[in-house]
């Protein structure tokens, strides 16, 4: 059985959403669709990511930013796991830069995503 099948998936909850994450390589990598419906402020969060990824592999300088990115398997809210992108805090941090909304704006300007001692942690910000 490959490590991210036996991940245990955890939700952490911000503002009215949450984002599931799974430790993987030795660190948390974060459910990019989750990502997208807390900073991108969107209830199409899928399609928001699948636009944002083709736009993200079109523009020089973003491959490599695309290999970073991971199947990972995510528990669901009916309890079974399914495949979905996921990301490191870095990758994550990396990729708000092009979310075009002003939370990811904040997110990617002001410290408002930190490195905690030995966990990454996203914080929500209280406009």
């Amino acid at each position: 059985m490959a490590d991210e099948e036996r991940q245990l998936t955890i939700v952490e909850q911000f503002e009215n959403s949450s984002i599931r994450w799974v430790w993987y390589q030795g660190e948390q990598w974060y459910s990019l669709v989750d990502v997208m419906s807390v900073f991108a402020g969107t209830k199409r969060a899928r399609q928001y990511w699948h636009d944002l990824k083709e736009k993200i592999t079109g523009e020089e300088g973003y491959s490599q930013l695309y290999a970073k990115i991971v199947q990972l398997k995510f528990e669901s809210s009916d309890g079974k796991r399914y495949q979905s992108d996921a990301a490191n805090f870095t990758t994550v941090a990396r990729i708000l830069q092009s979310v075009s909304s002003p939370k990811a704006r904040r997110a990617s300007n002001s410290g408002y995503l930190t490195l905690q001692p030995k966990k990454f942690k996203l914080l929500t910000i209280l406009s």
